[in-house]
């Protein structure tokens, strides 16, 4: 099972990336490059993070991206959610109104403490902690 999606990962590294060189502007093509992240894919996510005011453009021969929010303002949790939608890892295949056992289904409420366990350790992981667990390798 994977947790995160490739928008995601990618979304993090570039956003890490970005708090590395806090003070400049990147381009997109360095970006790409030293991420190793596709061109097409990385478009993709950074218009979605600038739409989302989570990075910044500049045009021109200068531009490139920047962050538009504090390294510890961005966390990991809000990140899965631009490009994965809410964490629901308890909910059943069948409604309420096709499942007797619902309300006393063991594994949904199983599901739903996992989901808030993870939940709160995501928004507990910034793109500041994560570079700086990058930088101490």
């Amino acid at each position: 099972m994977h947790v995160l999606n490739k928008n995601t990962d990618y979304a993090v590294r570039a956003l890490v990336y970005l708090a590395s060189k806090r003070e400049k502007v990147v381009p997109a093509s360095q970006l790409a490059k030293v991420e190793r992240i596709p061109k097409p894919f990385l478009r993709r996510i950074l218009q979605t993070l600038s739409q989302k005011r989570i990075v910044a453009s500049l045009r021109g021969k200068a531009g490139g991206f920047y962050l538009n929010r504090e390294p510890s303002q961005i966390t990991l949790l809000a990140i899965f959610q631009v490009f994965q939608g809410e964490m629901k890892m308890g909910r059943c295949i069948f409604r309420k109104s096709y499942c007797r056992n619902y309300r006393q289904c063991v594994l949904r409420k199983k599901l739903e403490e996992i989901e808030k366990i993870t939940t709160a350790s995501l928004s507990n992981i910034t793109i500041a902690s994560l570079l700086e667990f990058a930088r101490r390798g």
